[in-house]
C-alpha cells in the first residue's frame, strides 16, 4: 500500500510499556544542587587547558565504565520509578508531574527488564510537553527525542523492544483455538 501524503513516517517503531524511568532537567551552568551537565560542556568552556580537559575526559570516561558495570551487576541499586512509557529507539513518551518547554534538554535514565535492570543514561530533548488531566490529577504527557544516545544504548533498546514485540506475538497465537 502507497503512503499518503502526510501520513507520518518514524524512523523506529514504537512500544507501550511499563518501565523504570528517571529524568532531570540538564542545566547550562553548574549549580549547588549538582545537576548533570556533561563533561564536554565543562571542558568545552575557554581557559581550561587541553592537558587537564583530556585527563578529566579520561577520568569521566573510566567513572562511566565503573558504575556502568556496578550497575549491570546488581551492586548499584538505584532503580528510578516505574511509569507508563511509549518508547522506541529515537525516544521516549512518558507523564511527568512537572512541566517542560520544547527544547529542554533532560538526562534520561532508563531501566530495561529483565531484572536486574539493564540501566541506560543518555541525554533528550523535550519534542513536546501538554497538560494532561483534570482536577487534582494534572500531568504532563512529555515526548522526549533521544539526542545523545551510543550505539549500544540504541542497541539494547531496540533488542528489548524486538523481545517485547516476539513474546506478545507468542501471546496471540497461544490464545488461538
Amino acid at each position: 500500500m502507497a503512503a499518503k501524503e502526510g501520513d507520518e513516517r518514524r524512523e523506529y517503531f514504537r512500544l507501550d510499556d511499563i518501565l523504570p524511568i528517571d529524568y532531570r532537567p540538564l542545566s547550562s551552568e553548574c549549580s549547588d544542587e549538582g545537576e548533570d551537565q556533561s563533561i564536554e560542556d565543562i571542558l568545552s568552556k575557554e581557559g581550561v587547558s587541553p592537558c587537564l580537559a583530556r585527563l578529566l575526559k579520561s577520568i569521566d570516561d573510566k567513572l562511566n565504565l565503573i558504575i556502568s558495570s556496578l550497575e549491570r551487576e546488581g551492586v548499584i541499586a538505584h532503580i528510578p520509578q516505574t511509569r507508563e512509557v511509549n518508547i522506541s529507539a529515537g525516544g521516549v513518551r512518558f507523564n511527568s508531574d512537572q512541566k517542560f518547554n520544547s527544547g529542554d534538554d533532560l538526562r534520561i535514565t532508563l531501566g530495561l527488564p529483565p531484572y536486574p535492570y539493564t540501566m541506560l543514561s543518555m541525554t533528550g530533548k523535550v519534542v513536546r510537553s501538554e497538560k494532561c488531566g483534570d482536577g487534582d490529577k494534572i500531568y504532563y504527557d512529555t515526548a522526549v527525542e533521544f539526542v545523545d544516545v551510543d550505539d549500544d544504548a540504541k542497541n539494547d533498546i531496540m533488542r528489548y523492544l524486538f523481545d517485547l514485540q516476539r513474546k506478545s506475538i507468542g501471546k496471540g497465537k497461544e490464545n488461538k483455538p
